[in-house]
């Protein structure tokens, strides 16, 4: 993954703040903030956005987290860590299957 642009380890969305957990070459597990209290967990399946050229400038390609609309297929939320762990840990063995 040497050309490839990684996921944040921290951002902001929705107004909520997210603190990368865990992460693998697949798979990426957040919590989730609201200030300091942690309100939920989110798991992503990583996927890859080709590189392409916009306005002149380029753009690599990039590991992409799920959005919104990608909930359920590419990405799930969890109140609790031990759920959202264990959703993080069956992406990854189906991944080495």
């Amino acid at each position: 993954m040497n050309n490839i642009k990684q996921i944040s380890k921290e951002f902001k969305k929705n107004g909520y703040n997210y603190s990368l957990l865990s992460r693998n070459e697949s798979t990426a597990l957040y919590k989730q903030l609201n200030g300091t209290d942690i309100v939920g967990y989110e798991v992503h399946k990583l996927r890859l956005a080709k590189a392409r050229v916009n306005k002149g400038k380029s753009y690599p390609i990039t590991e992409r987290l799920a959005g919104n609309e990608d909930f359920g297929t590419y990405g799930w939320s969890y109140s609790s860590y031990d759920l959202a762990l264990k959703k993080y840990n069956s992406i990854e063995v189906k991944q080495n299957e």
